[in-house]
């Protein structure tokens, strides 16, 4: 199974990162995101 990754392009390389990292910060962000965007909408004021 991969666990890091390293991408380069010629002589450039980006750092490596781990892919399980990379899911809980996405699943984070995720659950923030969802969190703050969903729900009922407020009624008017009126």
């Amino acid at each position: 199974m991969v666990d890091f990754i390293q991408w380069y392009v010629k002589d450039h390389y980006w750092p490596a990162f781990n892919i399980a990292d990379a899911a809980v910060v996405g699943g984070a962000i995720g659950i923030g995101l969802f969190g703050l965007f969903s729900g009922k909408p407020r009624p008017a004021a009126g």
